[in-house]
């Protein structure tokens, strides 16, 4: 455990320098989302719904580098915090469950960057790209009927695989010292459950779900927000 800390210390350090040693311009950036989840069941007998929005936040660094006079490539290395609610209802049993999911991940962001040519002070950008998430820590509740379950440790799917669209704008402060803020959408591809993960949450609080119900059922984070930054 302490190993793993000490890493995630020092990465964001050996990534500047790396980004640097590159030509890339460093930054900091924050990012507030909303999340919510894509949920959906294979069987009929399985019913899965998001239960509501979750606020999430992200924080980090942050490296673009230009390759043409409108074009430029970014990768970013954030700490990432958010969340998901949903239900599963297993009707062979009329048994509802539903799972408050917390979650902390390193998100590594990259994409291209489409930019404007400056006007006045201001230049505006398109970026398209992907995300790469690996779990960090996972917990939450679960509420089933009148019972409720806090405090339990959730399993969660390690890797996360997504696609991030973001538009926005760019005021320069002289030289290359610019702040940054736009609105972003990410939409993930992977699911944040396995059959063994939501199997094993629900039986935490008491619900023994059937491996047939568990590996029907898939909920995959959406989230739409914000993103502040300042580049150097």
């Amino acid at each position: 455990m302490m190993r793993k800390i000490t890493m995630l210390l020092f990465a964001p350090f050996l990534f500047s320098a790396s980004l640097m040693a590159q030509g890339f311009q460093f930054g900091l950036k924050a990012n507030p989302v909303v999340y919510w989840a894509k949920a959906e069941s294979k069987d009929i007998k399985v019913t899965a719904a998001n239960e509501g929005m979750v606020l999430g936040f992200s924080y980090g660094l942050y490296g673009e580098k230009q390759i043409s006079p409108n074009y430029a490539v970014s990768v970013a290395i954030f700490h990432h915090m958010n969340g998901l609610k949903y239900s599963v209802t297993d009707t062979n049993g009329a048994t509802k469950a539903v799972v408050n999911h917390k979650l902390q991940h390193v998100t590594i962001p990259f994409s291209m960057i489409m930019r404007t040519n400056e006007i006045g002070y201001m230049t505006y950008f398109a970026r398209f790209g992907g995300l790469l998430s690996v779990a960090v820590k996972s917990k939450g509740s679960a509420t089933i009927g009148s019972n409720t379950y806090d405090n339990l440790t959730l399993k969660y799917n390690p890797v996360g695989l997504g696609m991030l669209i973001a538009v926005g704008g760019q005021y320069s402060l002289g030289g290359k010292t610019s702040v940054v803020g736009g609105v972003r959408f990410e939409n993930y591809f992977t699911d944040i459950t396995t059959t063994k993960t939501i199997s094993n949450n629900l039986a935490q609080g008491g619900v023994g779900l059937s491996n047939a119900a568990a590996k029907a059922v898939s909920f995959k984070p959406m989230g739409i927000g914000l993103e502040l930054g300042v580049l150097f």
